[in-house]
Order: C-alpha cells, then structure tokens, then sequence
C-alpha cells in the first residue's frame, strides 16, 4: 500500500512539474503550544491557536508572523464562518469572534457547562456555528449551542 502511495506522489509531482506549476514548500513553524490550524480558502491567511498563551496567531504565507489576536482561556478550536474567525476556548467555556474584514476582535459569547470540546457549521449562507459542551458529570452528558456569529448570540 505505501509504495503505491508513494508512485502516485511521484507521478502528480512529476505532473506538476512537467505543466509548470510551483512545487515549492514553506515552513511555518508556529509557537509553543500551537495547534489547531486553519486557512482561509478565498485569501490563504492562515491561522494558529496558541493555547498556553490564550492568542491566534496570523501567518503570511512565506511563513512570517503578521499578528496575534487575544482570545479566550485555551483556544483549542477554530473555523472560519463567513467572515468570522470563531475560536472555540475551553477553560473559558466560550466562542470567540474575530472580524475578518477589519482584524478586529468582536469578544465572546459564552457557552454552559465544559467546552466546547468540537465545534461545526454548515456552508450555508446563514450566521449559525453550533458548539458541543459537557454539561453535566459524565463525558456523555453534552449539549449542542447554536450561535449567531452576527448578532453575537
């Protein structure tokens, strides 16, 4: 299985070269504590959550920092809704906005319970991000929160 993995790699590499397309790889090597990432498709910003110092981090695509954002205690979930970044912060139990437009961070809604632990949308044209809480004792004890990114809700 991995050596076929690995031919057709070679062939769309070779592909690639062979029609002119740009093959180059950049590294960006995010902060300590970074995970969770995500792109932006239409523009390719591309951001990080650093979660030992509640920020998400913009990079430029060479792979330079641009700039950071304050979040909520433990960003451990992003998507991108709209024109809203929403980072999902668990110890603050909380979704928090950022415009995208103007790279203005619009503050918080908060959530119940522990969470959110996993966060979702649809592609639809409406302003709802749904977030999953632990909201009771046992790990199976969760609820779903819809939010209105717009109305901040």
């Amino acid at each position: 299985m991995h050596k076929a993995l690995m031919i057709v790699f070679l062939l769309v590499a070779a592909a690639s070269s062979v029609l002119g397309q740009d093959r180059s790889t950049q590294v960006i090597r995010g902060e300590k504590g970074t995970t969770n990432w995500i792109m932006q498709e239409t523009t390719g910003r591309i951001f990080a959550a650093a979660t030992d110092s509640n920020l998400v981090i913009e990079y430029n695509p060479d792979g330079s920092q641009l700039r950071e954002f304050s979040v909520g205690a433990r960003p451990v979930e992003m998507l991108i809704k709209g024109d809203r970044l929403v980072v999902g912060c668990q110890d603050s139990s909380s979704m928090h906005l950022i415009d995208l437009n103007n790279n203005q961070s619009l503050g918080s809604v908060q959530l119940q319970g522990n969470g959110p632990y996993g966060m979702f949308c649809s592609k639809a044209n409406n302003p709802y991000v749904y977030g999953v809480c632990n909201t009771g004792s046992a790990w199976w004890d969760g609820e779903v929160f819809q939010v209105d990114v717009a109305m901040r809700k």
